[in-house]
């Protein structure tokens, strides 16, 4: 899953939210300190989540995008 690779600044940025979604999609939860292995991943996404270059408009947007990509030309039940 490299849905955020496009449209982050710096490809930090787009591998920590990648890391974010998927430890989302594995563990069933948003809540920052459960998703975290250790302390220094918690305080990572954290900082992450404080970034100036890092918007909740980029993010749904990157989202969607991957979304419609995956699902293009394909019969969809939403």
């Amino acid at each position: 899953m490299n849905i955020f690779y496009q449209l982050m600044p710096d490809l930090r940025l787009g591998k920590r939210a990648n890391k974010i979604m998927r430890l989302m999609l594995e563990k069933k939860t948003a809540i920052l300190h459960q998703l975290s292995t250790n302390f220094s991943e918690q305080i990572g996404a954290y900082r992450f989540f404080n970034n100036e270059n890092v918007s909740l408009v980029s993010l749904k947007h990157s989202i969607y995008n991957s979304c419609s990509n995956n699902s293009e030309n394909k019969h969809v039940l939403c």
